[in-house]
């Protein structure tokens, strides 16, 4: 399948559970923030990001971070379609809009180098591979910070073995779902 049509198909896949997201914030935060303090057991550095257009929300996991002393920060695009990382204290009023209108922090603060880069996506398959908006901007970012975990996070519906990844897809460490770690090939 086209890639072009498989993000249409994807994007209504997730469009269809996102809605429902508020009621399963619960289960998120039981099965998704235990597996990221234990994968944060060397880091303290986290790079989120502001959910758009349907994405897996992780806003409430970062600042759930922040609660447990972890450094939090979110994308702010840059030159060549790599994104920096600035630091985010948790609270929604110190953004403003950034590039393509996503929110970025606009208060004073650092670049970071992430130890953990969390990482939304249209879809994935089962070898830790995802599939974006087209734009490249996690794959042109993610080889700059090598010694980051970086870890997926989408709805299980997300799964997509259609997908074959392309020579310029980078794979992520891990992928976690509403139901926990996925187990990657």
């Amino acid at each position: 399948m086209q890639k072009s049509l498989l993000r249409s198909v994807l994007k209504a896949k997730r469009a269809e559970i996102s809605h429902i997201l508020e009621d399963y914030k619960p289960l998120l935060a039981q099965n998704t923030i235990p597996e990221l303090l234990a994968l944060l057991s060397i880091t303290d550095k986290v790079a989120g990001y502001y959910p758009i257009n349907s994405e897996f929300d992780c806003l409430f996991i970062l600042k759930s971070l922040i609660k447990h002393g972890i450094e939090v920060s979110l994308p702010v695009v840059g030159e060549g379609k790599v994104m920096k990382f600035k630091a985010w204290n948790g609270d929604e009023a110190l953004l403003g809009p950034g590039k393509f209108g996503v929110p970025i922090p606009i208060c004073e603060g650092n670049f970071v180098d992430p130890d953990m880069i969390l990482v939304p996506m249209l879809g994935f398959n089962n070898r830790g591979y995802r599939i974006g908006y087209g734009g490249a901007f996690y794959d042109n970012t993610l080889p700059h910070h090598p010694r980051a975990k970086t870890i997926g996070l989408a709805f299980k519906n997300q799964l997509c073995e259609e997908f074959q990844e392309e020579p310029h897809d980078v794979k992520l460490n891990s992928i976690i779902t509403e139901e926990g770690v996925f187990p990657l090939l």
